[in-house]
């Protein structure tokens, strides 16, 4: 996972959804071009192809970041598949992730192997997406990166600064941290979208959600929608509750600060939540 070892100072730009953007964060995307956007169809299929938007959660994607440098991998939402070479010049999906190296020309984000073969569409009519050389200009290369909220599904939900990510036990109990990745459905959360800036998390074991105590405190204290608006800024998603602040991870379990830092990003990683066994007191 991606550390960012030095920047704790306060960042005031926040942008809003559907913005294209370079991709220099982790976070949840959309990857367009044109009017097409990068697409898994369904688990069952073997290639990543370019299909007309429609906004579906399989032209998700959470890019994980692995270093300072924006190298990283593509994992898709809905089917849970990376972006692959496919070893014959085409573009597959794969249980694990190859990385890519994520270059900028003209705002437009270029996904390349070391630097030389690229993703490129083979026509701007077409949705077969092939690896092939880098050009200098050429707009088939060329990707939007559109920050989105994520969809409704099961994650662990990572802090990068800290490799952590926080779960919960019994409903009422404050959240706890623990180093990524989770081992146990406590430390997963389910995602529902309620408004188009913000979303409730259930605890995937004891089905609290994540909400705040009347003295600040964040845990599972109920069993009601809290909803936590999602906030795309300079360095990453951020997480606020209904009361204001941001979700800051500490030591041992998470708080409400004042400031955004590399302490309260959070990168949304899909997972399959059924894979997961219960927690064990």
């Amino acid at each position: 996972m991606r550390l960012l070892f030095s920047f704790l100072g306060i960042v005031s730009a926040t942008f809003t959804f559907a913005r294209a953007a370079a991709i220099v964060n982790s976070g949840v995307y959309t990857i367009n071009i044109g009017s097409r956007a990068l697409t898994h169809v369904n688990g069952s299929t073997t290639h990543v192809t370019a299909e007309t938007q429609s906004g579906a959660s399989n032209q998700v994607w959470t890019v994980i970041l692995d270093s300072a440098l924006p190298v990283g991998r593509i994992q898709n939402v809905a089917t849970l598949a990376f972006i692959s070479p496919d070893g014959i010049g085409g573009v597959a999906a794969t249980t694990t992730g190859t990385t890519w190296v994520i270059l900028q020309e003209s705002g437009q984000n270029i996904f390349c192997l070391n630097g030389s073969v690229c993703i490129s569409l083979t026509s701007s009519n077409s949705n077969t997406l092939v690896v092939r050389s880098l050009g200098t200009g050429d707009t088939t290369q060329f990707f939007n990166g559109v920050v989105t909220l994520p969809p409704n599904g099961p994650y662990q939900i990572v802090n990068e600064a800290s490799d952590m990510i926080f779960g919960a036990g019994f409903v009422p109990s404050p959240t706890f941290v623990t180093f990524f990745p989770a081992t146990d459905r406590s430390e997963i959360w389910s995602v529902t979208r309620t408004s188009t800036s913000a979303i409730a998390m259930l605890n995937f074991d004891s089905g609290g959600k994540l909400s705040l105590s009347s003295n600040g405190s964040v845990g599972v204290f109920g069993f009601n929608d809290v909803a936590w608006t999602v906030q795309s800024t300079s360095i990453g998603q951020v997480l606020i509750p209904p009361s204001g602040g941001f979700l800051t991870v500490g030591p041992s379990t998470l708080s409400i600060g004042n400031l955004i830092s590399s302490a309260s990003t959070w990168v949304f990683q899909p997972v399959d939540g059924n894979s997961f066994l219960p927690r064990r007191v």
